[in-house]
């Protein structure tokens, strides 16, 4: 009878656990339909959007109007405050936006904007091309922008997705860039550092790396001449730039270009009182042999292959270009470089800044609302 009892109810356990499978079955279709629904809901409210940021994106006076108005719809009108409130900041924070390069600001953190509602669907290596390219372009114009322009750090260095454009258009629900996109618009440095660079580290494509690097460095003079800064300058050309060179000489030697470790060799020549000269000896030995300081025999692969020794972690250097400020509300922070354009981590360049380094966030009430004074 106990063997019976036994059977009877491992047979109801069956029968049960073919019920509930049976279920999660029909619950996990209801979800797939779910899914689509949403993401079809979510892409739509960003097409609707792209029309009408892009043509503001194309001119100075257009983004201006725009910025303005998502304020009034953002700030005032879905708050229920009065229109007399809204001349006040017109009259008062909201002239700011009339500053010397603060329109051109603007019109770049559109233009950015845009890149970061198309990162979202950017899933084919067709797509992500054809945004790495227009990336570059975008950071051509960042770079060339002026020195007006540059100093607005207002728009430059707030989340695009913490804008009342963002709120108006509901891009901060809908639109989310793959993890380890820059939300900040005029961060070039951080730009290159999680997105551009890892991708084509991940690809090992040399000429493609060098093309990046080669506009990488023109654009960072750019901006240091823009600055006008003797100290800048002299920072730039004695210890940003050779760590630059020395970052770039070494993804082209991983990516298969070996003529580079001679580069390295000439960085370390011509740079022997730089911080870092001892580190880069240290590593160049690592590339050159596969065999990490005191370690007790060769490495299992060749150096910069699958297998070989990492070489080590390269030294934070100093940069030309601003941290990333904190994201903006309900943002969530880029931290794995590469990940936005569907790569691996891989070992970067220049090491992100430390979890409990300070960094200024940005502040966007000066011209959103109605608080603020001049």
């Amino acid at each position: 009878m106990g063997v019976l009892v036994s059977g009877g109810l491992v047979s109801g356990l069956l029968r049960a656990q073919n019920g509930a499978g049976a279920e999660a079955g029909k619950l996990l279709e209801q979800l797939k339909s779910l899914e689509e629904t949403v993401t079809k809901a979510r892409t739509g409210n960003n097409l609707a959007a792209v029309d009408e940021i892009r043509e503001a994106a194309g001119a100075e006076a257009k983004a201006v109007a725009l910025w303005i108005e998502s304020v009034r719809e953002t700030e005032f009108r879905d708050k229920d405050k009065k229109e007399s409130d809204f001349r006040a900041w017109r009259e008062g924070p909201g002239r700011r936006l009339s500053d010397p390069g603060a329109p051109g600001a603007l019109r770049l953190h559109l233009q950015y904007l845009l890149l970061s509602i198309r990162a979202t669907t950017a899933t084919t290596d067709e797509a992500r091309a054809e945004l790495l390219s227009s990336l570059l372009a975008y950071l051509d114009d960042l770079s060339r922008a002026g020195k007006d322009v540059l100093k607005n750090r207002q728009a430059l260095d707030t989340s695009v997705l913490a804008t009342p454009i963002a709120r108006r258009f509901k891009l901060d629900i809908t639109v989310r860039p793959p993890e380890g996109w820059s939300l900040n618009p005029g961060n070039l440095e951080t730009i290159y550092e999680t997105t551009i660079l890892p991708y084509l580290r991940e690809k090992k494509d040399a000429a493609r790396l060098q093309l990046a690097w080669t506009r990488r460095l023109q654009q960072e003079a750019t901006m240091i001449q823009t600055q006008d800064s003797e100290f800048l300058t002299k920072n730039y050309q004695e210890i940003v730039l050779p760590t630059l060179e020395w970052a770039q000489a070494r993804d082209l030697y991983l990516a298969g270009a070996s003529s580079s470790a001679a580069k390295m060799l000439q960085i370390i020549q011509d740079n022997q009182g730089h911080k870092n000269a001892p580190q880069w000896i240290s590593e160049l030995r690592v590339l050159l042999t596969g065999v990490a300081a005191g370690a007790g025999g060769p490495s299992a692969g060749a150096a910069g292959g699958d297998g070989g020794t990492a070489p080590p972690e390269a030294p934070e250097e100093e940069s030309s270009t601003k941290p990333e400020p904190a994201p903006g509300p309900g943002v969530k922070p880029a931290t794995k470089p590469g990940a936005a354009l569907g790569v691996k981590p891989v070992p970067a360049s220049v090491p992100e800044p430390a979890a409990n380094t300070p960094v200024k966030k940005p502040v966007t009430s000066e011209i959103s609302t109605t608080n603020q004074s001049r």
